[in-house]
């Protein structure tokens, strides 16, 4: 899909997968396009929170 932070001119290419088994689950996730480290250090802190979130959810 096509994804950008709010305060970014550029869109990035995004792919999530989420692969599991009986007693485990990955959350996959691959960012193509990224201009430089800054944006990369800002999505990758993004996408942490997300995870958060879900664990949260998950595990109450």
């Amino acid at each position: 899909m096509n994804w950008k932070l709010a305060h970014w001119e550029n869109v990035l290419t995004v792919q999530i997968r989420v692969i599991g088994n009986q007693s485990k689950t990955t959350i996959a996730i691959l960012q193509e396009e990224l201009l430089n480290g800054v944006k990369r250090t800002e999505v990758k802190a993004y996408w942490s929170e997300i995870i958060k979130k879900i664990e949260i959810e998950l595990l109450g």
